[in-house]
């Protein structure tokens, strides 16, 4: 007589009867639910690709423990040939690796389309100034957070991305930014380079100006978005070499800013000096040389008058402003009360903006406002904009979308 260990052993998996396109349609309904994908990856030979496609899709290697490489992860990926192929995004956190693991890992994964980097450090055995062939896939999106090449190791950066054929979307965040005024950037960044959309929180300006500068990248931008809290009035004129570089392509459709300090004067942390001579200075963010921009948008808390004065500095190609309010909870006592509803009112209803519309974007502050001080900020906007709104020309959102939009 079988045991039950052994009647479970001799007990066929049957395909169930179902179309292949059925079986497709649930299986992809189930794309987040890993138990249930596993469960499925059970039933018959039939169901298991599918399940696969979904179960590794993106691949995630952390640390086993506090300080110590998961080799284990590493040399799965590098030993199962049949599942690193349907790895579409690896994420790699909370590790310490040399550029050759990296060669193992991305060698065995012929299909990568995404990278995600968090807490790591990546380290060289050989000079990162060496110009090396891309050998490495293309990735559609590459994103570096808090690892050692965005926060001081910017010559290692460039290395790095030279190793891939090509990048579409770029984003480097830093979670404190780092003051560093010895900074290691005698190295130049691939020239192959030729990115669509970039974003750079809290990395020093000579570091994006070189990713662009010294790059195909500024002939083919589309999107920039640039943050750093520490950028004030004196380095405008750096921020706009930027803008004087992407200029002659008139590739750039969509610039997205802030929060920074400069975009709210005498509100932030260290707020400009009122009197100062500086304040003001629009022309010299060079805006109005990308003469193909098409959207500029402000990541900000309030809305200000000197917001208008921007807005006149920029090319007349630009047909929409999305103002984007972040930096509201439920603390907030009176939210909307700091903004200068009334003299943007009346300054951006004039004609010579009546080819913009104007966007409001509640999407972030709405998931963290109670519904009641939201319904107030939105109310605040409506009742403080009479002109903008009788016009025709605003708008409000609340839908998510992704900070390249649509370009």
């Amino acid at each position: 007589m079988l045991s039950g260990h052994d009647r479970r052993k001799s007990v066929p998996r049957r395909d169930p009867g179902f179309p292949n396109e059925i079986t497709d349609v649930i299986i992809d309904y189930l794309h987040d639910d890993k138990a249930s994908l596993l469960a499925c990856a059970l039933v018959c030979r039939a169901w298991l690709s599918s399940s696969r496609y979904h179960l590794f899709r993106t691949f995630k290697i952390g640390e086993r423990r506090a300080g110590v490489v998961n080799r284990t992860g590493l040399n799965f990926l590098a030993t199962t040939p049949d599942i690193a192929s349907r790895v579409r995004a690896l994420e790699l956190t909370r590790h310490h690796l040399n550029l050759s693991d990296l060669d193992t890992i991305f060698g065995a994964l012929p299909n990568m389309r995404s990278l995600w980097l968090s807490d790591l450090g990546i380290s060289i055995d050989h000079d990162p100034h060496t110009t090396t062939a891309p050998r490495f896939h293309p990735l559609e999106e590459l994103k570096i957070y808090s690892c050692n090449v965005v926060e001081y190791k910017y010559n290692l950066l460039f290395h790095f991305l030279g190793l891939f054929q090509s990048i579409t979307r770029l984003e480097l965040s830093v979670g404190i930014r780092i003051l560093n005024d010895d900074m290691s950037l005698d190295a130049f960044p691939p020239a192959h380079l030729a990115l669509l959309h970039l974003s750079a929180f809290h990395l020093p300006l000579p570091v994006v100006w070189k990713l662009i500068q010294n790059t195909r990248t500024r002939e083919t931008l589309r999107v920039l978005w640039y943050d750093d809290n520490i950028i004030d009035w004196p380095s405008v004129e750096e921020l706009g070499s930027i803008f004087l570089a992407l200029g002659p392509s008139r590739s750039l459709r969509r610039v997205v800013f802030g929060p920074l300090n400069i975009f709210t004067p005498y509100f932030d942390n260290f707020p400009p000096d009122e009197n100062a001579e500086d304040v003001g200075r629009w022309p010299a963010l060079q805006l109005q040389c990308c003469e193909g921009l098409e959207e500029f948008s402000l990541r900000t808390r309030m809305i200000l008058l000197v917001h208008v004065e921007l807005f006149a500095h920029l090319p007349k190609s630009v047909r929409t402003i999305w103002i984007t309010f972040i930096g509201m909870d439920h603390t907030v006592r009176d939210p909307g009360l700091d903004s200068q509803w009334a003299e943007f009112d009346a300054a951006f209803s004039d004609v010579a903006f009546s080819h913009i519309s104007l966007i409001l974007d509640m999407s972030r502050v709405k998931e963290t406002l109670k519904p009641e001080q939201y319904a107030e900020l939105k109310n605040r906007a409506v009742a403080g904009l009479p002109r903008i709104g009788a016009q025709g020309r605003l708008e409000f959102t609340d839908k998510l979308r992704a900070w390249w939009g649509n370009t």
